[in-house]
């Protein structure tokens, strides 16, 4: 896994805001809490 992450590149990656991943996965306030992330 390691070296595929190493090999990615910038047009590799789906660049998207929050605001339009909202729907698919909706922001839960656990993730704001240190160990849990």
């Amino acid at each position: 896994m390691r070296k595929m992450m190493d090999r990615l590149l910038p047009r590799d990656i789906i660049w998207r805001p929050y605001e339009d991943h909202r729907v698919v996965r909706p922001f839960e306030l656990v993730s704001i809490y240190s160990g849990w992330i």
